[in-house]
């Protein structure tokens, strides 16, 4: 009987060796909004080491942009205060998940389709009667942000 409880473990445990914690975590189905504040953080950190090849992992990125333009925006997103570490401790604390479309309306819409997405798997994470807007796509396995503003902590 011990022998066949042993067999058994390891036939279930056996999938998960090799694998890295992020593997792991894209089994889920759906976003999860605190993996999308661990990502956005990320980012910030990128974005604040000017590290740009690094952010582009957590970003929709156009087709139409070069590297050079993209960099200028992504430099622009700090410069500008559309996100800032006050902002996105806010947004852990206050902020709820829902259809980017069903919360922000024509502007979602516009918004996904300037970035070339379909509807269907567009997420915000909004703060009620704010004008935060952190809007993602959820491709089945992660999350990548299209339209971060006004994630600044002030004036919300």
């Amino acid at each position: 009987m011990k022998i066949i409880y042993i067999l058994l473990c390891c036939c279930l445990t056996a999938p998960l060796f090799g694998q890295t914690e992020d593997d792991l975590i894209m089994v889920e189905v759906s976003p999860n909004e605190n993996r999308v504040m661990y990502k956005l953080t990320k980012l910030y950190d990128a974005l604040e080491a000017k590290d740009y090849d690094a952010a582009r992992k957590y970003i929709v990125v156009p087709d139409s942009l070069t590297k050079e333009e993209l960099d200028k925006e992504l430099a622009s997103m700090l410069e500008n205060g559309k996100i800032t570490r006050n902002g996105i401790a806010l947004l852990q604390k206050e902020s709820s998940l829902d259809v980017a479309e069903s919360q922000h309306g024509d502007y979602a819409i516009k918004k996904i389709n300037n970035a070339g997405l379909s509807s269907n798997n567009c997420y915000t994470l909004y703060i009620r009667h704010s004008r935060v807007k952190c809007m993602f796509h959820w491709d089945g396995r992660t999350e990548r942000f299209f339209c971060l503003e006004n994630i600044r902590g002030d004036d919300e």
